[in-house]
């Protein structure tokens, strides 16, 4: 299990799939999504299982899958209520 430390978020991008081709959230939306899988303890206003908007130039890419961003929480635009 991966925890953040500091004021970050782990958060898994929201991906689709085109036949057998998968495709990043961020081609479909201006914007990309994903939800928030991990936080460090620092952080308040954001909690696990939140769905959140970010910038497509924020956070670092975990190398394992491609799959997971470590984003600091300024880097988040918003949450999806």
């Amino acid at each position: 299990m991966i925890k953040p430390i500091g004021n970050r978020v782990l958060v898994s991008q929201h991906k689709k799939e085109v036949g057998t081709i998968i495709v990043s959230q961020e081609f479909y939306e201006k914007l990309p999504r994903g939800k928030v899988v991990a936080i460090s303890d620092e952080v308040n206003e954001i909690k696990v299982g939140d769905e959140v908007i970010f910038n497509r130039l924020s956070g670092e890419i975990l190398e394992d899958s491609g799959e997971f961003l470590i984003l600091k929480v300024n880097e988040i635009l918003a949450k999806v209520c």
